[in-house]
């Protein structure tokens, strides 16, 4: 039963995502909701945004179905699937905000918190039950080790959400080994709900890779890195042990080693871990010569040997072999990373931005355009100067550049 609600629950996601994207971009052309070119971003067009809501719409749609299509499913799936979906429209929400207006970092990481919290009035996720060998684990404790952990998942994935299907294929592989390890581990709902996962951001990988016809925004990256930290959470109450926290890493590798390099890098230099920079993974293979489409298959091919070194360290193989391999893997990424290189040519607008920092920048493009566009006759477009839109972008124009929402950083 549990075999054929997966197959289920992926088949209908990935249905719905691709059939929904379309549509929000269409939304998101018509409100002119538009992430534009800036300093720490790659594109140099206007691209539509929010195409998250397109990813929690499948999800959502599909975990209800999947629950009203096998009724005799336990009852935990439903809670599950309730907590996802509330929780997980509490952080779109959220990040729905961010990518329109803005948000302090200290509200997203409130918010965020939060929805750990309605999870909790679901399901278990905080481990208030977990048992150790030493015996029950005291209840700080285990708060102390998973809200921190679905907290830095959520906005790891979103920080690396700075290249064309970067984001939804780094999700797809590491639900495929939440899918897989959960199997192992005798947990089949969590794996029910992860291969619905799957199935929504393989949908959205559609439209979402290079060259991209949406962007997920912090919407969707939020969104997803939560519902994969809430599900890593869920495993490891199964089996709280070492080695079930290490197959999680692995699982969300390449999310995980670029966070942890992005508050060093930024802590070295005396700057806040909060603030943005071109400092990222994605970010340095682009430096080294790679093409965005090369980049982010390389770190997509990265988290799924990461995925596979996790199932196999969580079904009780030896965690050495495997996670030698995973760091073998990361070792080029390691060079690239040491290696100084010339700064690379800026994307339109980078050098005003780099003078007066992101918002201001912002503000000052947004005065030009709203000037430009008063001025400029019927039907004839705003182009970013040196910028030549592609044939798929012509139908942005004239308000491709419209800064109604601009979002903050999507490669924060």
């Amino acid at each position: 039963m549990h075999v054929s609600a997966a197959v289920f629950g992926f088949s209908l996601a990935c249905i719905f995502s691709l059939a929904l994207t379309p549509l929000v971009r269409l939304l998101a052309v018509r409100r002119q909701l538009q992430d534009l070119p800036g300093p720490h971003k790659i594109h140099r067009v206007a691209r539509p945004l929010v195409g998250g809501l397109a990813i929690y719409a499948a999800l959502a749609l599909s975990l209800l179905a999947t629950a009203y299509a096998f009724p005799h499913l336990e009852e935990s799936f439903r809670a599950l699937a309730r907590a996802v979906v509330v929780a997980g429209g509490l952080v779109v929400v959220l990040g729905l905000i961010d990518d329109l207006q803005g948000s302090r970092p200290w509200k997203k990481l409130l918010t965020q918190a939060l929805a750990v919290g309605v999870v909790q009035v679901h399901v278990d996720v905080l481990g208030l039950g977990w048992t150790t060998s030493a015996g029950p684990l005291p209840m700080l404790v285990a708060i102390a080790l998973v809200v921190p952990w679905v907290v830095g998942v959520t906005n790891a994935m979103n920080l690396i959400d700075g290249l064309d299907g970067l984001a939804s294929g780094v999700a797809a592989a590491s639900g495929l080994g939440l899918l897989a390890l959960g199997w192992a581990l005798g947990q089949p709902v969590p794996a029910v709900v992860a291969a619905v996962v799957v199935g929504a951001a393989l949908g959205f990988l559609r439209s979402n890779a290079h060259p991209a016809k949406i962007f997920m925004g912090d919407t969707g990256s939020m969104f997803l890195g939560f519902v994969l930290a809430i599900l890593g959470a869920r495993l490891f109450h199964s089996r709280p042990q070492p080695l079930t926290l290490l197959a999680l890493i692995l699982i969300l590798w390449v999310p995980c080693i670029d966070a942890v390099y992005a508050v060093l890098r930024r802590w070295a230099g005396r700057r806040s871990i909060f603030r943005p920079d071109r400092g990222h993974i994605h970010h340095r293979l682009l430096d080294a010569g790679l093409s965005q489409r090369s980049a982010g298959l390389a770190l997509c091919c990265l988290s799924a040997l990461g995925a596979l070194a996790g199932v196999q360290v969580g079904r009780g193989q030896s965690p050495l072999p495997w996670t030698g391999s995973v760091l073998l893997a990361t070792l080029p990424l390691a060079i690239v990373l040491r290696t100084r290189r010339a700064q690379p040519a800026l994307a339109p607008g980078a050098a005003l931005g780099a003078t007066l920092g992101p918002a201001a920048a912002a503000r000052v493009a947004g005065a030009a355009v709203r000037t430009a566009s008063a001025g400029r006759t019927a039907g004839s477009p705003v182009r970013v100067p040196g910028a030549t839109p592609p044939a798929d972008q012509q139908a942005l124009e004239p308000a491709a550049l419209a800064p109604q929402a601009v979002s903050q950083d999507r490669a924060a």
